[in-house]
């Protein structure tokens, strides 16, 4: 039986709905290369307003053809490959769909990764139906108190 489970900000939308497929962890890839290519956590409190929300971020930046705007300052590789780079965001888009049948099989990303094929033409950077308020975040994250005896204690 598959039971609810994982990190706050790394959970696919259909963990909502109860309709789990293997494209949560597709889901969960896209995250982790968002973070990796913007070289920043998916819900970072230490910033304000809008920008504690990476994927807002990537969604208004998107409408503004702005991506390149997202690469991680702090990373000369990156900033030297700014198409390439960009071109990843666009994969982890992908795989960030909110429809999980509009997602990719991971074997279909690593073709696109090898050159074999191309990513979806069409794709949705509508991203608030992922992105809770910052509210709601803060109080989640309040009402559970990282302890050493709970973060330690049997799973």
């Amino acid at each position: 039986m598959t039971t609810m489970s994982g990190t706050l900000g790394y959970l696919a939308p259909e963990w909502l709905s109860l309709v789990i497929t293997e494209k949560v962890d597709v889901f969960n890839f896209g995250i982790v290369v968002i973070e990796v290519l913007c070289g920043r956590k998916n819900a970072d409190f230490t910033q304000t307003g809008e920008c504690i929300h990476l994927l807002r971020l990537l969604e208004e930046n998107a409408k503004e053809n702005q991506l390149h705007t997202m690469i991680d300052n702090n990373c000369d590789d990156l900033q030297l490959h700014r198409e390439e780079v960009i071109e990843m965001m666009k994969v982890s888009v992908w795989c960030l769909q909110c429809e999980h049948s509009r997602r990719p099989s991971m074997s279909a990303v690593v073709e696109v990764l090898e050159g074999v094929m191309n990513i979806e033409p069409v794709l949705n950077y509508n991203f608030s139906f992922i992105v809770p308020s910052s509210k709601m975040m803060r109080g989640l994250l309040d009402s559970t108190p990282l302890l050493p005896s709970v973060l330690s204690g049997p799973r």
